[in-house]
């Protein structure tokens, strides 16, 4: 998921940044190296945009190297795997065309 798509797609999701999955995603993300770099990188946002922009950036990494077990990585490609779904759904897409025939 290239990285400036990702903040349209995050601000499409159903309840902004109270979605129990972003929150969940935040939870995940908050002990991180991206988290840390982001914010230092932009130390003027606020804390709803610092969220943001750590989501976006970790899901254009798609979460590779972000975390220190494969647990966490399970869990936050989980997430990515359920906001590629939500896409598909809102954008009525029904199969994945490069897989398809």
């Amino acid at each position: 998921v290239p990285h400036e798509f990702a903040h349209i797609f995050i601000d499409l999701l159903p309840k902004g940044n109270q979605n129990p999955k972003f929150r969940k995603a935040i939870d995940q993300l908050k002990q991180t190296e991206v988290w840390e770099e982001v914010k230092a990188a932009y130390p003027e946002l606020s804390e709803d945009m610092l969220e943001r922009e750590v989501l976006a950036t970790a899901m254009g990494r798609e979460g590779d190297l972000e975390f220190k077990n494969m647990e966490e990585r399970k869990g936050f490609l989980g997430f990515v795997d359920w906001f590629l779904n939500f896409i598909k759904r809102k954008l009525g897409i029904q199969k994945n065309a490069v897989q398809c025939c």
